[in-house]
């Protein structure tokens, strides 16, 4: 079912037609190519608006819905199994929301009645454009999978036997609603981590850094210090290496190095070249130990999350600055950047569970004592199955070591 944008707001085209004046009904019917269907009818494509004839050929008959406008909602394919062709003579219009097509008091959802008549004044307007000014689009939540993935999903519900005419969801819908929240649920455990880095910031300056698309959580982390010369300066910068050399000397009785830029080696106990110490190894690594327990001690560092007019910032300060570093959390709206060895793990039985879970609650909502009506418990009980299996691959899935810093090289 597409949809449509009309001021700024997403209708479907069944709430647009519905609120259309009987003109713009019969010009958008015109426009779509005058279709008319009558009892020898044996396709109705979905998304068009036809002209109902009841009557035996001569265009007279007095059944409610002869001569009447109808959207047609779903994809309806004679087969003369389980899809027969369309009686119009005895079709009326349903008593419980007045909307859609009944027989006998069977609600038909494949068809909408449209407010308008036919109207043998009807004057057309040959540049008539249907939906003109308004952008159509497919409504799927923007999510990206393709039908072999999205069928293999749906097997729990008998797909390739069953198919989405059968169904109470039309395709776009179980997309929406099922896979749509799954795919979100899956990148909570499995986000795409994306690094960026390079970003100075002086000690005690606040960033705002902006967020990148489809992230929805960061992880800050300092590195070298750098030179002090606020937001978004060079991290090359020349006093790089003098920040360093001050925070390693600076701390007590000029530090390690001793002076404003150290005093070069040192030799313990003798002031002759070639001597080395060997005990004055273990006092420089305690004196680093220390210097950095100082610095652990005294550093302060926050970071938020900020949302200004719409978007989403990382807003923070440290009081040590240096190199800003992000891990980006993201989650994606295509299924192909799930990670193949979780799809049937994880991904695809997340994507079960919503489908089961809904078409449960759908088929809960019709009386079970209806000849032919599905069991929904059955369904349930597989949804209830498959979660508790998926909630114990999730109890073991720990994003610790996915978002540990990585220092030096190798591979």
């Amino acid at each position: 079912m597409f949809k449509i944008e009309l001021n700024n707001k997403m209708k479907d085209a069944h709430t647009y037609l519905m609120q259309c004046d009987e003109n713009e009904l019969f010009q958008t019917w015109w426009s779509m190519g005058q279709v008319t269907v009558n009892k020898d009818t044996k396709f109705y494509a979905k998304d068009s608006v036809v002209r109902v004839d009841a009557s035996d050929g001569d265009w007279l008959s007095k059944s409610p819905l002869h001569n009447n406008f109808i959207y047609v909602a779903h994809n309806y394919v004679v087969d003369n199994v389980s899809r027969f062709p369309i009686d119009w003579s005895i079709m009326q219009i349903d008593d419980i929301t007045g909307q859609y097509t009944a027989i006998e008091g069977i609600m038909v959802p494949f068809f909408v009645v449209l407010p308008a008549k036919w109207r043998a004044n009807f004057m057309p307007d040959k540049n008539f454009i249907p939906f003109n000014n308004h952008q159509i689009t497919i409504d799927n939540g923007c999510i990206n999978i393709d039908d072999d993935e999205l069928e293999t999903i749906l097997t729990a519900i008998g797909f390739p036997f069953v198919t989405f005419a059968d169904n109470e969801l039309a395709k776009n819908e179980i997309i929406k609603y099922c896979i749509k929240p799954a795919m979100q649920r899956y990148f909570t455990f499995r986000p795409i981590i994306e690094e960026q880095s390079g970003i100075q910031v002086s000690r005690g300056a606040e960033f705002m850094v902006p967020y990148p698309i489809d992230a929805y959580a960061c992880v800050p982390y300092y590195t070298v210090p750098g030179s002090g010369a606020g937001f978004g300066g060079n991290s090359g910068s020349p006093f790089a290496f003098y920040n360093e050399q001050m925070m390693m000397g600076g701390m007590h009785a000029g530090g390690i190095g001793g002076g404003r830029f150290g005093r070069g080696v040192r030799y313990r106990g003798k002031q002759v070249p070639g001597f080395v110490g060997l005990e004055w190894r273990n006092t420089v690594v305690d004196a680093l130990a220390a210097n950095q327990g100082f610095l652990n001690f005294f550093r302060r560092e926050k970071c938020s999350r900020k949302k200004i007019d719409g978007k989403l910032y990382a807003y923070g300060f440290s009081t040590i600055g240096g190199n800003l570093n992000f891990k980006w959390l993201k989650a994606s709206r295509n299924w192909d950047d799930i990670k193949f060895e979780d799809l049937e793990t994880i991904a695809r039985p997340m994507a079960r569970v919503e489908v089961l879970n809904n078409f449960a609650m759908i088929r809960s909502l019709v009386k079970q004592d209806i000849a032919g009506q599905l069991d929904p418990t059955v369904l349930q009980n597989r949804a209830d199955k498959l979660e508790e299996q998926v909630q114990g691959i999730i109890k073991s899935i720990g994003i610790t070591g996915q978002l540990a810093i990585m220092r030096g090289g190798g591979n």
